[in-house]
């Protein structure tokens, strides 16, 4: 009976050292996501403000045009 103890004993450690590593797994991917989460926060954020008008002379932007294109 003591060998099947011992057994016992041994997998219980190697379950608890595979929960442990899976929990650490878990929060490496919880670091990953929220990190995802702030870099998509950052870029809707961007695509707010970088629709900004510009108010010009649209004769003189063709004038412009037609002059670098010469």
């Amino acid at each position: 009976m003591a060998g099947a103890g011992q057994l016992l004993a041994e997998l219980s450690e190697a379950l608890l050292r595979e929960q442990e590593k899976l929990m650490g797994d878990v929060e490496a991917m919880g670091r990953h996501i929220e990190h995802i989460r702030a870099i998509v926060r950052e870029q809707q954020n961007h695509a707010k403000t970088s629709l900004m008008t510009v108010e010009c002379d649209l004769a003189q932007l063709v004038e412009e045009a037609l002059r670098i294109g010469e």
